[in-house]
């Protein structure tokens, strides 16, 4: 998807392009991503509530 909008823009810097890429990647973890169990388990917190704030969270991170 990226790899067409930098052919039409070719004076982008590659590095931000990279750095956007990774924080796009870490939106909406969830219960197949071993930090969404290693978090539950750090902070004695439910599957339920895991999943509400650890979701939460990296969403607004890789905002």
């Amino acid at each position: 998807m990226i790899i067409p909008l930098l052919a039409v823009h070719p004076n982008t810097n590659l590095a931000l392009v990279t750095l956007v890429t990774g924080a796009g990647s870490c939106i909406c973890s969830h219960v197949n991503d071993a930090i969404f169990w290693m978090i539950k388990d750090f902070f004695v917190l439910t599957t339920k509530e895991t999943l509400l704030y650890w979701t939460l969270m990296s969403t607004i991170l890789s905002l």
